[in-house]
């Protein structure tokens, strides 16, 4: 019975405990919550603003309000969308990160016609991925050594095309031109990235490093980041290499996980989360 009266002494303490720490901090703002305020905030004006203001939640009740502070660069963003204004593209979408810490420094969206509700075209991925996706097809063949940059690659036809008889071929002719994995990928040769793929790589290879740089998962941050798609059929040899080239509409991309792509190059293999609020401020000053 000691026993017995002791554990619920003890269950009642912590429950006590726990029930101060919740009357302590008793506001609803979970990664998820800021995300969904964030991205309304964003569908609804176009617009990231360096600061925000939420209502904050008790109990499913609005307790008090809050202000977000943003990551975003105000500086950055005047410009952008000066050039966006200046030049008025159909569709444009801009985003501007921190290699080093993931702070997302500007998000920039253009739509030249307004009645076109499209959401905010920065972390949306309705867009082909394209050459970008060469920086994932280099990378799975350089890591796994299986290609270098200086490996010497021979390839027929024109630099921006892809054609069946061009990967495929292997004869060496007076048409021929050799170059390196290096220029390669400079001039963003098709071919070459095609050929890489088919015979250097491999598909359960592609797919691998094309999930290690975060395509077909969710990013797990404070904004609502629409998931890019890879989608390849192992069977499938030419979508190999349409998929090695970024020479296709299967595999599709957001502009800020470009950014992030980019990122990762640039921290030796690591890509940094992505994050947009800095700090979140309760109406009567506590930081939250």
């Amino acid at each position: 019975m000691t026993s017995v009266m002791a554990l619920l002494f003890l269950s009642g303490a912590i429950f006590w405990a726990i029930s101060q720490k919740q009357l302590k901090f008793p506001f609803h703002l979970t990664q998820n919550y800021l995300a969904a305020e964030i991205t309304k905030a964003l569908d609804q004006t176009g617009d990231f603003p360096a600061e925000m203001e939420v209502p904050v939640y008790k109990n499913d009740v609005a307790h008090q309000s809050a202000q977000i502070y943003s990551t975003i660069d105000p500086n950055y963003s005047h410009i952008l969308r000066g050039y966006f204004e200046r030049y008025r593209p159909d569709y444009g979408a801009i985003a501007v990160i921190n290699p080093d810490t993931g702070a997302v420094l500007a998000l920039e969206s253009f739509v030249k016609t307004p009645e076109e509700k499209l959401g905010h075209l920065a972390i949306r991925a309705p867009f082909p991925a394209a050459s970008v996706f060469k920086i994932v097809t280099a990378s799975a063949a350089i890591d796994q050594g299986k290609a270098y940059a200086e490996t010497v690659i021979p390839y027929n036809g024109r630099n921006h095309t892809l054609y069946r008889k061009n990967v495929a071929d292997q004869a060496v002719n007076r048409f021929t031109q050799h170059v390196t994995l290096r220029e390669a990928f400079g001039k963003s040769i098709n071919v070459v990235f095609g050929k890489l793929g088919l015979f250097h790589v491999g598909s359960d290879d592609l797919t691998r490093y094309a999930e290690n740089f975060h395509f077909n998962k969710n990013f797990p941050t404070d904004i609502t980041i629409e998931k890019s798609r890879f989608i390849l059929d192992p069977t499938n040899m030419w979508q190999l290499v349409e998929s090695a080239a970024g020479f296709t509409n299967r595999t599709t991309l957001s502009p800020i996980h470009g950014a992030l792509i980019a990122s990762a190059i640039l921290n030796d293999g690591v890509m940094p989360t992505p994050y947009t609020v800095d700090s979140v401020v309760a109406d009567n000053g506590d930081m939250l």
